[in-house]
């Protein structure tokens, strides 16, 4: 049971460091993510015969990323569609994704398109039977030079990535690297260990206590009760069962007279009819295998019973 105890704990640990890894890897993802939509910004602006001005940094909310430029510019509907769609097919990240462009100073759609390469749910596709999605209106238009931004809305990410398939409707998809910073969870992993290793001390010493309440000492003997066992200078001396419960009864009242018919109760029970000869048997064998410690001593109180002595 300690065994399984100590591997139940190193497992948890294991995992812990393995989520930690995880949540590390989430950021490199998000990095990689944010790579690939400034190179989808870089190759618009080649597009559009610009290569002075600059792809700022790239907002994100959530699973919604938004390219801006820091100059007005012309595109294509059809160069749109193909760069964005060769970029995150490429760098492995969506496969399901709304692309719109707006109007910087309007914020109004001028543009939009819906592209999936995986199965939809019925409730998500206008196409359910079929196995893609492409809506792509307004092919061959050229959109004049104004202020766009672009906002690409990822509904579905590859599964190398650290997102997961949208499954329902609106659902929000949410990078674990949001919540948790990589260097916050080694934090947080550490003091998950430091507090395994308080419960383990403190178990391991509640364990010492419950051990060190079978042993009793008596004078120069230590008394393992649960082992039925006396030991003197590093020499054990063996009991038996009925010893060891007589040692204990007499030890539970040091240096008083337990009376004989308590004893027979309390020791034998109903076990049968003994007589007092019985008792002075066990007596007698106790005197012999205390005998190494003259400090100690059962004393035969006449008439009465028997008392354990143990002189300081």
């Amino acid at each position: 049971m300690q065994n399984s105890g100590k591997t139940n704990i190193a497992c948890t640990v294991f995992f812990l460091l393995l989520h930690a890894f995880s949540i590390g890897q989430s950021d490199n993802f998000d990095k990689h993510v944010n790579v690939a939509m400034r190179l989808i910004g870089h190759e618009l602006l080649l597009d559009a015969a610009d290569s002075v001005s600059l792809v700022l940094p790239i907002e994100q909310k959530e699973n919604l990323f938004v390219i801006n430029f820091s100059d007005e510019f012309y595109f294509s509907v059809d160069s749109l569609k193909n760069t964005i769609e060769s970029i995150l097919k490429s760098s492995q990240i969506a496969k399901h994704y709304i692309v719109e462009v707006k109007n910087c100073d309007s914020s109004q759609v001028v543009y939009s398109y819906e592209s999936s390469a995986v199965e939809l749910p019925s409730e998500m596709s206008l196409l359910s039977a079929s196995k893609s999605l492409k809506l792509l209106p307004c092919g061959g238009r050229v959109y004049p030079s104004d202020c766009y931004k672009i906002y690409i809305n990822v509904l579905a990410f590859y599964e190398n990535g650290s997102f997961d398939i949208v499954k329902e409707k609106n659902q929000t998809l949410v990078s674990s690297s949001g919540k948790l910073s990589y260097t916050w969870s080694f934090i947080l992993v550490g003091l998950i260990i430091v507090l395994i290793g308080i419960l383990l001390y403190l178990r391991k010493k509640k364990e010492s206590l419950v051990s060190n309440n079978d042993l009793i000492k008596i004078g120069a003997f230590t008394f393992d009760i649960k082992n039925t066992k006396l030991t003197i200078n590093n020499e054990k001396i063996e009991l038996t069962h009925k010893e060891s419960e007589l040692l204990q009864l007499l030890y539970n009242n040091v240096n008083a007279t337990v009376e004989k018919e308590f004893i027979l109760k309390e020791v034998w029970g109903d076990e049968g009819d003994y007589v007092g000869r019985t008792l002075d048997v066990f007596i007698s064998k106790l005197r012999k295998k205390i005998g190494p410690d003259s400090l100690v001593k059962i004393i035969n109180v006449r008439g009465i019973g028997y008392k354990l002595v143990v002189n300081d």
